[in-house]
């Protein structure tokens, strides 16, 4: 099948088609090895460390960072300026002194105000950073479109000691994990810490919202992140000390919760606790119904029972549409329904654990104490969530289910404390989707607004992201005389007119012409669409006017939905182009019910496989894409994969 692209995988750019690398890059598909980028020098950074009083912190931290850069210290109105006078002054570093305390996101601003280089690296005091570890971050600046690049902050060893250091090397709070990746809201790395952050000077100015005394650097990666590049580099480490009273650690977790509230009235659900489909969020109010009320006096067994039953309505509800998004089509594309729905299950369970021990615990307590039967489910939910940070030892597993009462217990009382203070609910509601599919449309090739293209509003996705595969494919390979093609997403006709020009092939387009559910469809005028391509491809066409003296007519325009005219086709096809709707269950279906229609040596191409707009991984082609490689790579021989999907049936 050849080398499969995976999310968490830094690779060289090297072999690929600069459009190509810039797709991937945008999507996530790929992540550049810093030692693989240009240097950027280091005289292009300044180090701006925010602190009040710990003046032996400020000391510790600049040892680490050397004299490499130029640093800024900003005083946050400490008790004893002088001290860090002095060590500032050891350590050649400036300072900047404030009369009025104004928290780390106004401290950190101010000292950005006076950045003269084109970046500046924010620094905690309380990081041990080395100055090849800043150097190693800045290379990620070579592609123009970074914002800002984050290392992995590790726990400081012997920074605590006794059960804090234990725990919090069991679940460093800072860790956003072992893989690179793309920051984005809701994603595997939603956001990444301030304590050691590499920016844009100029993209970055104003800076940090200073009426947030927590999560502001949480809405200034999201702000950042709509316009440009926000990456996370685990190969660079630094380590981060753990708070030394208990109080301290207590109050940590605290601020951390105070920030969701304020996040969500600037973020709205991206700062949701949990996410899950209607059917499963009523599965899961059903399951936690049936153990708050099974056995309880009267009625709770028929409540439990009623309850169950329910739940099990749900997902009865929930395969079913599982299945109708998966498929529409062949036994084989359903049949994948039900380990989907076990899995949307499960995971909308172990989120609720996260609702009932964090989000909610204020709740949960009061629960508790009214209720002998809350505190046995509370008490089972703690050492599920122990037992799902894989303790090594009876030991971990004690630390990490006494650590989790200790911080999600803080953190929960921060939220309900901010959502008090700001009387939005939004914080600690679940987001619950009920994303619904129009199967009457499906073909049809993606667009945008206000991009160049074939006419004043349609953009020539072919000619910017297809046109250098086709050529590489299938400009020199010889076809048997008479070779069909097939095209399902003719859009405006782009890919139709290179190969009526470039190749011999007669070719059966494929498209609604009224585009699909997804948003960029919304934004298209498809009678401008259908009409671009009917004057585009009008001289070949076998349903349209042609000059008898040109050539004959090569197109065959099929105007229906793929998953349609696939079932009643039984013509065989030497290349088939799969462009059409771009939600997994779409692409895979096309997939399958094109493969008795290809001839030995076929070639089978999808579209947009780095495809990233779709809310979720089902609304992007690549989860379709991916199930049909696990299901029939082994017939094919692997041409291309990276933005686009090219396979050669043995």
């Amino acid at each position: 099948m050849g080398t499969r692209l995976a999310a968490a995988e830094s690779v060289s750019a090297a072999g690929l088609a600069p459009r190509t690398l810039r797709r991937l890059l945008d999507a996530g598909l790929l992540h550049p090895a810093p030692t693989t980028l240009g240097i950027v020098t280091d005289d292009r950074l300044t180090v701006v460390i925010p602190i009040h009083d710990r003046a032996d912190l400020l000391d510790r931290v600049l040892t680490a960072l050397g004299r490499r850069f130029r640093v800024l210290v900003v005083d946050d109105a400490s008790s004893d300026p002088h001290q860090l006078d002095e060590v500032a002054a050891r350590h050649r570093a400036e300072i900047l002194h404030l009369a009025v305390n104004v928290g780390p996101g106004g401290a950190r601003n101010a000292g950005l105000a006076r950045v003269e280089t084109d970046f500046v690296a924010f620094v905690d005091s309380d990081v041990v950073a080395a100055p090849e570890s800043l150097s190693m971050l800045l290379r990620h600046f070579a592609d123009p479109q970074v914002a800002a690049v984050a290392p992995r902050v590790r726990a400081l060893p012997g920074s605590a000691g006794g059960f804090i250091e234990r725990f919090e090397a069991q679940r460093p709070p800072l860790d956003m994990g072992e893989f690179p990746a793309l920051v984005r809201p809701a994603s595997r790395v939603a956001y990444v810490p301030s304590a050691c952050l590499v920016a844009r000077t100029a993209i970055t100015r104003p800076g940090f919202d200073e009426s947030l005394r927590t999560g502001e650097d949480v809405d200034l990666v999201w702000r950042l992140g709509q316009k440009w590049l926000v990456r996370y580099e685990p190969s660079v480490e630094v380590r981060h000390s753990s708070r030394q009273r208990a109080l301290d650690w207590v109050r940590q977790h605290y601020g951390y919760g105070l920030s969701a509230s304020p996040l969500h009235a600037r973020h709205g659900d991206a700062v949701a606790p949990a996410r899950m489909p209607r059917w499963a969020g009523v599965l899961v109010a059903a399951v936690w119904t049936a153990a708050l009320t099974c056995g309880a006096r009267r009625s709770g067994d028929r409540v439990a029972m009623g309850a169950l039953a329910v739940a099990l309505g749900a997902a009865v509800v929930g395969h079913a549409q599982t299945r109708e998004t998966l498929g529409r089509i062949a036994p084989d594309v359903r049949d994948h329904a039900g380990p989907l729905t076990a899995t949307t299950a499960t995971v909308s369970l172990e989120q609720s654990l996260s609702l009932v021990l964090r989000h909610w615990v204020p709740l949960s307590v009061i629960g508790g104490v009214l209720s002998p039967r809350v505190r046995l489910l509370l008490g089972l939910a703690a050492l599920i969530n122990a037992w799902r940070a894989h303790p090594k030892s009876a030991a971990q597993f004690v630390t990490a289910l006494l650590g989790n009462a200790v911080v999600e217990s803080a953190y929960g009382t921060g939220v309900w404390r901010g959502v008090l203070r700001g009387r939005d609910l939004g914080a600690v509601l679940p987001t619950v989707t009920d994303r619904s599919d129009n199967p009457t449309t499906g073909a049809g090739a993606a667009g945008v607004s206000n991009a160049s293209g074939s006419s004043a509003s349609l953009p020539n996705w072919f000619e910017m992201d297809a046109k250098e595969h086709f050529e590489a494919h299938l400009a020199a390979r010889r076809f048997p005389k008479g070779a069909r093609a097939l095209q399902l997403g003719a859009y405006t006709g782009d890919a139709s007119v290179w190969l009526m020009e470039n190749t011999a092939f007669t070719l059966t387009d494929v498209d609604t012409w009224r585009g699909s559910h997804e948003s960029a469809h919304a934004e298209l005028d498809w009678a401008e669409v259908e009409a671009t391509y009917d004057r585009r491809t009008a001289r070949f066409r076998a349903d349209s006017h042609h000059d008898p003296d040109g050539p004959n007519p090569r197109i065959l325009k099929v105007k229906s939905a793929s998953a349609e005219f696939l079932r009643e086709e039984r013509a065989t096809y030497s290349f088939v182009y799969i462009d059409a709707a771009h939600d997994a269950a779409s692409v895979l279906a096309d997939g399958m019910l094109t493969m008795p229609l290809l001839a030995s040596g076929s070639i089978l191409a999808f579209d947009d496989y780095a495809w990233d707009l779709g809310a979720t991984p089902l609304d992007n082609p690549r989860a379709g894409i991916d199930k049909f490689l696990e299901i029939y790579g082994d017939r094919f021989t692997t041409l291309q994969l990276d933005t686009q999907v090219w396979l050669q049936l043995k």
